[in-house]
């Protein structure tokens, strides 16, 4: 019987990383998905999210009024 692949090192080193980042996809996946089923059965889930929601959204408001300070036009 003829051997005709070759299997070196790194090659056994890429496919551990691989498994690794699957297992967190998976794990990201599965745990994002959760959040939202439980945002459809929980009211307090729903709101913690719009909170969360809003502070993102006056974070950005206030970096990009910080942005616009800094530079005044003159003419």
């Amino acid at each position: 019987m003829r051997v005709l692949g070759y299997l070196d090192a790194g090659t056994g080193s890429i496919v551990a990383s691989a498994a690794v980042a699957g297992f967190a996809a998976v794990a990201v996946f599965f745990r994002m998905g959760l959040r939202r089923v439980k945002m459809l059965f929980s009211s307090k889930a729903r709101a913690e999210y719009r909170a969360e929601k809003e502070a993102l959204a006056a974070a950005e408001e206030g970096t990009d009024n910080l942005a616009d300070a800094g530079t005044s036009p003159t003419t």
